[in-house]
């Protein structure tokens, strides 16, 4: 059984509770990297055109999964990666997040090309 298989690793959580906050795309990412299931509806990330500037939205579910409730709080512990991108929870383990599309997002995908949801 690999370590992947018993769920995220200490080492894991303090590199997710410890992630500089000017990595916003590379925090989301590693999470997601460890996240048990995103393809199941777990995890969804839209491109949203705002007044002023584009948004990554990220729509995430725990769906009870211990592991995914242990990255979640390993979030929360990274205060400042957290008040940034969070924006709400509903019960049952759904959480939204949101942050700025990088430039050099935009400039591998233009936003017309991107996945846009409102």
């Amino acid at each position: 059984m690999s370590e992947r298989d018993c769920g995220p690793s200490e080492t894991d959580l303090a590199r997710i509770e410890q992630w500089p906050h000017a990595d916003l795309p590379g925090w989301f990412a590693f999470i997601k990297s460890l996240w048990w299931a995103p393809e199941w509806g777990g995890w969804r990330e839209d491109v949203v055109c705002g007044r002023r500037h584009e948004i990554v939205r990220y729509s995430i579910s725990t769906g009870g999964m211990s592991d995914n409730e242990v990255l979640i709080g390993a979030m929360q512990k990274n205060a400042l990666c957290w008040s940034l991108t969070w924006r709400s929870t509903r019960r049952g383990g759904h959480y939204v997040f949101e942050r700025l599309r990088t430039e050099a997002e935009r400039a591998a995908q233009p936003v017309a090309d991107a996945v846009r949801r409102s």
